[in-house]
């Protein structure tokens, strides 16, 4: 017997048919290989770190958070200007790995930064002051409280502090240059704020302004200085 004319009688039935419906199907499967093969290699890297050396420049798009893991729902160590710059020592996944004042690093999303060049040696956009700002906000519906310290710029502990009280309705109620700032409370959920140049000014201040609010027995929750 011919086995080629066997193999091709056995196929011919439905040999059209099997072959239309492959040729059909083929960029159907070819797209769900594709969406795979992306979602694959887009996981590796969101775990791979990708280090910047020497460190790059980086400017802020918007005002955005720093995080303590690169993860949106990570605990929020501070923020970022828009308009500021910084250095970024590395990338991991979609976020930016930058050197934090009080030690250590954060993380910020990569749609809020823009990368404005290479750096050789350390170089901050302006000469540093010695006194620096500090600054705290408040919610009065939620009794949230957000603050910030060690700031560059006005501008920067506002956003800073507000970033950290975390409400629609909070609102900057005190800031210092240099000196510390301070929160008190008393009865009725009645506060006070103020600041001075050592903390026992600025705490001082705050149960003084709690009580010209009509407070009992103000203490105070919060103090924060530059350091």
């Amino acid at each position: 017997m011919d086995t080629r004319r066997h193999c091709a009688i056995v196929a011919a039935p439905g040999g059209a048919m099997h072959i239309s419906i492959f040729r059909a199907a083929a960029p159907i499967l070819a797209a769900a290989i594709f969406l795979v093969l992306i979602l694959v290699s887009g996981s590796a890297q969101a775990d791979q770190r990708w280090t910047y050396e020497p460190p790059r420049n980086f400017q802020a798009d918007e005002a955005a958070n720093i995080r303590k893991a690169p993860d949106l729902g990570s605990e929020i160590l501070g923020s970022v200007a828009r308009g500021q710059t910084m250095q970024v020592t590395a990338r991991m996944g979609d976020f930016y790995e930058v050197p934090l004042i009080m030690g250590g690093v954060g993380y910020i999303h990569r749609l809020y930064l823009t990368p404005l060049g290479l750096l050789t040696t350390p170089a901050p956009p302006q000469e540093q002051p010695e006194t620096r700002w500090q600054a705290m906000a408040y919610s009065p519906r939620s009794g949230s409280l957000g603050s910030a310290f060690n700031q560059y710029t006005l501008e920067n502990a506002w956003n800073a502090a507000l970033n950290a009280c975390g409400r629609q309705d909070c609102r900057v109620t005190v800031n210092s240059e240099g000196g510390c700032v301070s929160m008190s409370q008393g009865s009725g959920n009645t506060v006070g704020f103020g600041s001075g140049a050592e903390g026992s000014v600025a705490e001082r201040a705050a149960r003084q302004d709690c009580k010209d609010r009509g407070g009992r027995g103000c203490s105070n929750v919060r103090t924060v200085c530059q350091r």
